[in-house]
């Protein structure tokens, strides 16, 4: 998997060690184990993309080539990502599509994004339940 940037294409994988990577970011304790953690950072990373956060994708497309050459230069991305002519959300669906796709990440980000889909469900029939009520 490539991304164009400035023209010239960048490799990225979205394989294992890039999920013990961003997992290794984040954690939590395991319910009932005492002292055990568990990664959660590639969970968050899918949600922040999903919910439109531009670090975290400028994150996942750094942490993405980290392995591979030729290596991005986080300048480089800063400067296309706050381009205007780069088209934002074509970004945020290559970059999603790749975690969709990749054989590591593919059932994180379906849980995930399931989960995204039942909380927007769950918001707006909540909000539309409220402006019921008003009137």
């Amino acid at each position: 998997m490539d991304i164009v940037i400035k023209g010239h294409p960048y490799p990225v994988r979205f394989g294992l060690k890039f999920v013990k990577e961003v997992n290794g970011r984040e954690t939590t304790p395991v319910d009932g184990l005492i002292g055990v953690e568990q990664g959660i950072g590639l969970n968050l990373m899918i949600a922040n993309i999903i919910d439109g956060s531009v670090e975290a994708l400028a994150n996942a497309i750094m942490t993405a080539n980290n392995t591979e050459d030729p290596k991005l230069k986080e300048d480089d991305l800063r400067e296309y990502l706050e381009d205007e002519s780069t088209n934002i959300d074509e970004v945020f669906k290559k970059v999603l599509g790749f975690f969709e796709n990749a054989n590591c990440t593919r059932r994180t980000f379906q849980s995930v994004k399931e989960s995204a889909d039942t909380a927007k469900k769950l918001q707006e029939a909540e909000l539309k339940a409220r402006l019921g009520e008003q009137n």
